[in-house]
């Protein structure tokens, strides 16, 4: 199951940072190669480390909740 998050991170990332490219093409093509690759890399940085954040906070959601119904249960 965490290979199965990491690729769907991975490709929602991807996607993501490919539609902000497209979104602000005009914007990076102002500035050097360079800076437009580390631009388009920092965003991918911060995509996936939102994303996996989210992921993290759900499944914390998740437990709590079986604790709970756990504890209703008994």
């Amino acid at each position: 199951m965490k290979l199965w998050n990491v690729g769907k991170n991975l490709i929602l990332t991807v996607s993501l940072t490919l539609l902000y490219a497209i979104w602000s093409k005009e914007g990076l093509k102002e500035c050097s190669d360079i800076y437009m690759w580390i631009i388009l890399v920092l965003v991918g940085a911060l995509i996936y480390h939102l994303l996996v954040f989210v992921d993290r906070e759900v499944t914390r959601i998740k437990k709590e909740r079986m604790k709970k119904r756990g504890k209703l249960n008994d």
